[in-house]
């Protein structure tokens, strides 16, 4: 069925698809600076240091050579930062024009003309580049954040370079391994993370404008790579204008919101699903079997073999294999409570061994284990 649920994920793995594509983009940014990083620094060591053996050069030669290449360092990286925002904000633009389209197209049943254009202004997109925040840093502050942890890596790494008594292309290789390898992993949760906030707040601007939105569904994925703190609001309703978290919540969140444009029938008495109705203390019962009939279909829940991969720089990454797949009407929590029977070990590698012990044990919900949208730690429990 090409329902709302269905639409709205398939346009999340394809803003997933433009994140790696742009995060792609960036690497190459951020590769091609290295060669002028060896350069300078290859300049640096002739002009500061007089010997080939760093423990017989002197303290004040060490320290006006480092000094030095911090700053040549943080100077090229800044640089190189600021550029990749141009190709972010063109990224985020295009995909809040999808996002928008894909509104206009569910709320009234017609292909949007324009592509959403007339959702998505230059202003909105200033807005989402000053306001919209992950982990409370905006897009500027994490590149200026990788920047800084960027340059902290390969000036280690140059001076490790420097004691072990590297020749040049040792040095090189060192660089690379170590000081700009480990930044490229975050540059891709960073990229897909970013645009899909900018597809969420396109998404739900463009619905609120159209109208006729009576609240929104949380929905996030049924996989073991969902955090429990995601996994907690899984299928929880906010009534229009009340209260809700803002998505995505952290790094790599793939959460999404589905709007409703008619009231949920509930059920007091079924204890099956449960919705927010915007009190922190009182929750609504919302029967599975309705909601399939409101025309909300079983969703995959999903199993990944991992495996770890060894890239050539030195680098590894997890690989994820689809390992089984079922459809299911459950909320993440419904669905990991019945994994405690079918497959215990699943659920303790997302909780771990203490939370396991007391989900198992029946003495706490997942939501009881989520507070103000954070994890309780253990001594909380």
């Amino acid at each position: 069925m090409n329902t709302i649920q269905d639409k709205i994920f398939k346009f999340a793995h394809r803003v997933e698809a433009r994140g790696n594509s742009l995060a792609d983009e960036m690497r190459r940014t951020l590769e091609g600076v290295l060669g002028e990083i060896i350069a300078q620094t290859a300049k640096l060591q002739a002009t500061y240091l007089m010997t080939e053996k760093w423990d017989k050069e002197v303290y004040k030669r060490k320290y006006a050579y480092l000094k030095a290449q911090r700053v040549n360092v943080e100077a090229l990286l800044e640089g190189t930062f600021e550029a990749m925002r141009p190709p972010v904000e063109d990224a985020a633009f295009d995909v809040m024009e999808g996002a928008a389209a894909l509104a206009e197209s569910i709320s009234t049943g017609k292909i949007a003309i324009g592509g959403g254009a007339s959702y998505v202004t230059p202003t909105m997109l200033e807005d989402w580049i000053t306001t919209q925040t992950i982990e409370g840093l905006l897009i500027n502050e994490w590149l200026q954040k990788m920047s800084t942890a960027t340059a902290d890596k390969i000036v280690i790494a140059g001076r490790e370079s420097l004691v072990l008594g590297h020749s040049a292309q040792q040095a090189a290789n060192h660089l690379r391994e170590n000081g700009i390898s480990g930044t490229v992993p975050k540059l891709y949760a960073l990229a897909r993370t970013f645009l899909l906030s900018a597809s969420n707040y396109a998404s739900e601007a463009a619905f609120e404008s159209l109208g006729g939105v009576h609240g929104w569904e949380y929905l996030a994925t049924l996989d073991g790579r969902t955090c429990p703190i995601c996994g907690a609001y899984d299928g929880k309703y906010f009534p229009h204008g009340k209260p809700r978290p803002s998505l995505p919540q952290h790094v790599n969140c793939r959460c999404v919101y589905i709007p409703h444009h008619s009231p949920p029938k509930f059920h007091p008495d079924k204890p099956e699903h449960r919705l927010y109705d915007g009190d922190t203390e009182g929750y609504l019962k919302w029967d599975i079997e309705q909601t399939t009939r409101n025309g909300i279909p079983p969703r995959p829940a999903v199993k990944h073999d991992e495996s770890t991969v060894h890239h050539r720089d030195g680098s590894t990454s997890t690989k994820y294999k689809v390992g089984s797949v079922e459809h299911t009407t459950e909320n993440y929590s419904q669905w990991l409570k019945r994994q405690l029977r079918e497959d215990p070990a699943f659920v303790r590698s997302i909780l771990g061994k203490t939370r396991f012990e007391l989900f198992k044990a029946g003495k706490i919900s997942l939501e009881k284990m989520v507070v103000d949208g954070r994890l309780k730690k253990i001594s909380e429990l």
